[in-house]
């Protein structure tokens, strides 16, 4: 797909959700309830898609032809009076038997009011909550019931489950709309519809509903529904076939909101579902198309492959481990891919000490050779120091290297530039763009950043073993390069348990016999009391309940009495050099135990780590728990991780699942995926990298797994019509067969 094509379309009107302004008759309360849906316009109300229909076409006048009857059907009534000529109304309190000498008492729970319908047959509607509601009725007056019938023996008939519906909804199919818990209830989201119809909009508004549906799908109409009922399974009815005429994107709003029977309301559904999908699948696409450019190949491939050999061999013989089968299959991968016409846009996929930095480096080094540009940035300072270290350690005088740090400029653009995001902001300065950049633990980076630093023909590999929703899910569409390593280097064992501080005597045995065993101590505590500056990565990713907030500084104290001289502290609010230095002490093992924040989550390599406690587990994610466990055993062998919490009683349902969680599953990509289905893959368009999917039909409650990991429900974009006038062409397929999220 032209991206090009697709941007001109989007840019030819984009006043058309705001161009009919109803700011100034609209009632205040359907203003906000437009803004909680995140609709602009009162307009955009026809993307509401109701829950279920309310089938008024037959209206009953007999109840007892309602008997027997398995779902609600609608009935017309008269309020009965009693004795007195009022409201035929009785109370009830916790009992059914003796009703209340007044039904308006505040203790009344529930109600029977009487009702006769056209033949004289009494009956009772069974009413829950406060009475209130029936005080502004009088006997006499006619009521449109949907609701069920039913009858015990002699008593008189019952009419369960009863929704009093407007006058206006006799003969007709009437919508029923879901809020959204706790924000909008449906009651408001179906003003907003009804509001269209008082005012004589809901054409207007079927229109200009279909033209966004064409801006956002990049599609014209005709092709979008040619792909919607493509997408019609076996034994479902289709719009197309039950309007038995040429079918609008216009009538799959009519039909949603004003239907001709339920059968066609399920369908126009369908459509808005399937809809949701064909635009989610080309947002994927266009985020991850690249176009070719003459600057994007990076050498010619057999010339890059044989120095990314080179790179591996000089790996090995610096080193003295030979990189694994796994990690040389994914080096000479993105190696191909550099010399491409058209840049990669990648996602490196690898589990904690599974070696991506070897697997980036290769072929890093091997474009570095061939005379490109290359970045490598981190989210940490730590993290950066220690790849360009790595980076220099290893090679030596054949690569030139800068750690490129805030307020700094760059001195060689031929190096390789190893730095934060401050990397962008000094790259912008200096109009430098990279022939290729790798984001290591992508995770941790905005998506701001990440589009400062890509230009054109920038190649772009983003490194993560726990990948971010957006990523994950745009991975699995055509346009991103999905490279996998699932081998260990070493072997090694880790095992995570989950405890509270009844087991704190196990742990201290733990931590006795890694230091006899001149093995190191890591106890990750969430966040600093002492200072107000709070380290970033903590501020962002803790946990939004806090039950304790850690005090490094106290806890250091208490090991120092039981390890005196064997303790260091580490923390974000630190200077970069105190930081440095500890950690130097930590690898020295000078200090061989290590009371830190999460500093130490991301990317750090430290050998021999033997325990790692992190209290207070519930106040991270799921993520930082598995970046934290990763951080053990990092040359192999055995490594327990203590998830310590103060009491597991004490813990939510949610918190103690998704700790468990943590505890059996080993595998970072599964615990991505898992964390994606729960939270959210964001935004393909937009900058959210996690969290709900903004769609075009609101309240439909697709869930994750239905949009995206069912294949099935994918388009197949080359069967779209092609002539001058379309909107855009087809989508390319760039990239080779996805790999499957199971």
């Amino acid at each position: 797909m032209s991206p090009e094509k697709r941007t001109n379309y989007l840019n030819q009107d984009q006043s058309l959700s705001t161009r009919h302004d109803q700011s100034g008759t609209m009632p205040a309360s359907l203003k906000r309830t437009l803004a909680m849906l995140q609709l602009k316009s009162a307009l955009q109300a026809l993307f509401c898609v109701p829950i279920s229909y309310q089938d008024c076409k037959l209206i009953y006048d007999d109840v007892k032809k309602m008997l027997g009857k398995d779902e609600p059907a609608c009935i017309r009534v008269e309020l009965a009076q009693n004795k007195s000529n009022k409201l035929d109304i009785q109370g009830y309190g916790t009992s059914w038997k003796d009703p209340l000498k007044n039904p308006w008492n505040r203790g009344c729970l529930r109600q029977k009011v009487g009702v006769i319908d056209a033949y004289g047959h009494y009956a009772t509607i069974t009413s829950f909550g406060p009475p209130w509601k029936w005080s502004e009725f009088e006997p006499g007056q006619e009521l449109l019931l949907y609701a069920k019938a039913t009858q015990w023996k002699s008593d008189p008939i019952s009419i369960n489950e009863a929704k009093i519906l407007p006058p206006w909804a006799a003969n007709t199919i009437v919508p029923v709309y879901q809020g959204i818990p706790g924000k909008v209830s449906g009651k408001a989201v179906e003003s907003c519809v009804r509001y269209l119809s008082e005012e004589n909009l809901f054409d207007l508004a079927a229109q200009q509903c279909a033209v966004e549906v064409q801006q956002v799908c990049a599609l014209n109409a005709d092709q979008i529904l040619q792909l919607v009922d493509s997408a019609t399974k076996a034994g479902e009815p289709s719009l197309r076939s039950l309007l038995n005429a040429q079918y609008s994107l216009e009538d799959v709003f009519v039909q949603l909101h004003r239907p001709d029977s339920v059968t066609h309301a399920l369908a126009a559904k369908r459509c808005a579902g399937n809809i949701n999908q064909l635009a989610l699948q080309i947002q994927a696409e266009t985020e991850n198309y690249r176009p070719e450019h003459p600057q994007s190949a990076l050498g010619d491939d057999h010339v890059l492959l044989a120095k990314t050999q080179e790179a591996l061999q000089v790996i090995e013989s610096s080193t003295g481990f030979r990189p694994t089968d796994n990690q040389q299959v994914v080096a000479t991968q993105i190696a191909e891919d550099l010399s491409s016409s058209r840049p990669v846009s990648g996602l490196l996929s690898g589990e904690v000490g599974a070696g991506k930095t070897v697997a980036y480096l290769a072929p890093g080094v091997a474009a570095h050779w061939m005379g490109a540009k290359v970045a490598i940035t981190a989210p940490t300072l730590l993290l950066a120091d220690q790849i360009a270290r790595e980076i220099h350690d290893i090679f030596g005088t054949k690569v030139k290297v800068q750690r490129l740090e805030e307020g700094q400029v760059i001195h060689d653009d031929q190096a390789i530039i190893v730095g934060t995001e401050s990397l962008a902001t000094i790259a912008g300065k200096q109009n430098y763009v990279p022939n290729l950049v790798i984001f290591d633990e992508q995770h941790k980076s905005q998506r701001q950043f990440k589009t400062a630093l890509v230009g054109p023909y920038t190649h772009s590999v983003e490194v993560s073993a726990t990948p971010v929703g957006r990523s994950l899910a745009l991975s699995t569409y055509s346009g991103m390069r999905l490279y996998v390593l699932n081998e260990q280097p070493v072997q090694k064992s880790i095992n995570t348990y989950l405890v509270d501080t009844r087991d704190r005597r196990s742990t201290i045995a733990a931590i006795n016999s890694a230091i006899k065993h001149n093995k190191r101590v890591a106890i990750i505590l969430p966040r600093v009391l002492e200072s107000k500056k709070q380290d970033a990565e903590d501020e962002n990713n803790a946990g939004s309940d806090q039950a304790q907030v850690a005090n490094v500084v106290r806890t250091q104290a208490l090991f120092d009495k039981a390890f005196p001289g064997k303790v260091g502290v580490l923390y974000g609010s630190q200077s970069n050099e105190v930081k440095r230095r500890v950690l130097d002490q930590f690898r020295r093992y000078e200090h061989p135990i290590l009371i830190s924040t999460t500093v130490m989550e991301t990317g750090i390599s430290v050998p021999d780590i033997g325990v790692l406690i992190i209290r207070d587990p519930e106040n991270f994610g799921s993520f930082q728990l598995h970046q934290l466990r990763g951080r053990l055993a990092r040359k192999g062998g055995v490594g327990d991780c203590f998830l310590m919490t103060e009491d597991l009683t004490k813990l939510s349902e949610v918190s103690l699942k998704r700790l468990k969680t943590v505890e059996q599953t080993k595998d970072g990509y599964e615990l991505a995926v898992l964390d994606m289905l729960h939270r959210g893959a964001g935004n393909f368009d937009g900058d959210e990298q996690t969290g709900k999917t903004t769609m075009l039909f609101k309240l439909l409650h697709l869930s994750v797994e239905q949009w995206l990991l069912d294949e099935e429900n994918r388009f197949d974009l080359d069967v779209i019509d092609t002539n001058d006038e379309q909107i855009v062409d087809a989508a390319p397929s760039v990239a080779p067969k996805q790999t499957a999220l199971f």
